[in-house]
């Protein structure tokens, strides 16, 4: 799971996730920093310190010179001075220490603990001065510690080593002057916390969000080929409408103010699709369009390729067979009175309800919603229909119902020649993209690929795709003269 969440393309998206909510992080960081100066400054309690140095020697008295050299603490761990006092620095830490200095200091009614917490013991740039320094928020108990230690070190040496002495070098003062403690690195520890945690959000957020970021996970996680990635064009939704159908407004249907990018796109998506049904003889290919969910965009893309394969000069024919909520008489503007449901119902004979759009693009619409469309959908009706213009047109494309709604797209897959599934970027989710193929599976449909919807930002295969061929710079150009030609072949009406 790891693998495919971290793999380089989710990288990918998820650095641009990042750098999208930056302004986030640099907020957190500030506002952490000055929460945490400001908390640890009024915190603020007044700290004196005193610290008394102490020289440590090997040897003590003359008489006893003898006996120390003999012993065997006279060894190369004691060869010198200096490693006597980093000796003598460690025995001075330890518990037994602070208890005896603790039961000189019975006044102030201490612990071991305190006194071993406010007591910091160090050898002087690896010399033989030991440095004892006592800080608290009582100067005379700073001062009476460091004096406790001058009496308790030469005992507890003696004892321990059997020899050495220390004499005092720096006598212990009771601090007149309160250490002033510089809290701007907690400002700065604050800051890193703040945008390590907004970091770890974002990250999180990211790996729990389950929706399909990139096309590479098409082809590298589900193993279908990508037909096309069609980047997000026209007018942006609002915050609060997000959620609602991409394929709501009509400027998004190809016109000659369609940006370039996305024309080539539906023309890659074109190509791919001829070639997959490159196998079909004596008839044309009918596909199914459909998504999982309702906001991927069938609707829109189902249209625009019908569009975009007109232009080849092969006849086409669009059928709405989203009798629940058809949207393709909406994107062309035409009337809905007379389509799909008025043939399934026996009403009306399919020229009735076919219409001319442009060219050699037709369309069939959905006609008036019925109560029951998925057994319209799933009627020999709808199989003699679809063998019929199959003789007519060279293809058929069909727009369906999302089929993790109802059964519609996967009633119609099995009647078909093959499915485009629709997967929109950020919306459609990969658990949804495999339920899927699994309902399309089980109807033994073809899926001949995927349509990827609503791109934007990096995408490794796409981006290569655009610098390689220079689509950067051709984009400055906008085709206002991109028209539909009818050619003479086209031209009687249906």
């Amino acid at each position: 799971m790891l693998a495919t969440l971290f793999s380089d393309y989710n990288l990918l998206a998820l650095w641009e996730s990042i750098r999208k909510k930056l302004v986030w992080v640099i907020l957190a960081a500030v506002i952490m920093s000055g929460a945490t100066y400001f908390y640890y400054s009024s915190q603020n309690v007044d700290m004196y310190s005193s610290y008394v140095t102490l020289y440590a020697s090997r040897l003590g008295s003359d008489e006893n010179e003898n006996a120390i050299s003999a012993n065997a603490y006279q060894s190369k761990e004691f060869g010198t001075s200096s490693s006597l006092a980093s000796a003598i620095r460690l025995i001075l830490n330890e518990r037994a220490v602070a208890e005896k200095v603790n039961a000189k200091l019975e006044k102030y009614s201490k612990s071991p603990e305190d006194i071993a917490s406010s007591v910091y013991i160090e050898t002087v740039e690896e010399s033989s001065l030991i440095r004892i320094t006592a800080t608290t928020t009582d100067p005379n108990l700073s001062f009476d510690i460091c004096n406790a230690y001058v009496q308790v070190a030469p005992i507890i040496l003696d004892n321990v080593l059997n020899g050495g002495s220390v004499a005092v070098v720096t006598e212990p003062t009771i601090a007149s002057v309160p250490i002033h403690k510089d809290y701007k690195i907690y400002a700065v520890y604050g800051a890193v916390a703040g945008a390590g945690i907004s970091l770890a959000v974002i990250v999180l957020m990211f790996v729990l969000d389950g929706t399909m970021k990139s096309s590479e996970e098409i082809s590298e996680r589900f193993g279908l080929k990508l037909l096309a990635e069609i980047p997000s064009y026209g007018k942006k939704s609002k915050k609060n409408e997000r959620n609602k159908n991409i394929e709501d407004s009509r400027d998004k249907v190809i016109n000659n103010e369609t940006p370039f990018l996305a024309l080539e796109s539906f023309k890659i998506a074109r190509t791919n699709i001829i070639h997959a049904f490159s196998d079909i003889e004596g008839k044309g290919a009918a596909f199914i369009a459909t998504s999982f969910e309702p906001s991927a965009g069938k609707s829109l893309i189902s249209a625009n390729l019908a569009i975009t394969m007109a232009k080849r000069d092969q006849r086409v024919l669009i059928i709405d067979a989203d009798m629940r909520k058809p949207m393709q008489h909406k994107l062309f503007a035409i009337d809905n009175e007379l389509g799909l449901s008025s043939i399934l119902s026996g009403k009306r004979a399919p020229a009735e309800c076919i219409f001319k759009l442009q060219g050699n693009l037709h369309i069939m619409p959905s006609g008036p919603i019925p109560a029951n469309p998925s057994e319209l959908i799933d009627s020999s009706v709808m199989t003699d229909l679809l063998a019929a213009v199959s003789q007519v047109y060279e293809y058929i494309i069909i727009d369906t119902p999302p089929i993790g709604v109802v059964t519609d797209a996967s009633a119609l897959a099995s009647k078909t020649d093959g499915v485009v599934l629709i997967a929109r970027q950020k919306s459609t989710t990969s658990s949804e993209f495999q339920r899927s193929i699994e309902e399309l599976k089980k109807v033994d449909a073809r899926i001949i690929g995927t349509i990827f919807t609503d791109v934007s930002g990096y995408s490794k295969s796409y981006g290569k795709y655009r610098y390689k061929n220079g689509y950067r710079y051709r984009y400055k150009y906008r085709y206002d003269s991109y028209e539909y030609k009818e050619d003479d072949k086209s031209k009687k009406e249906k």
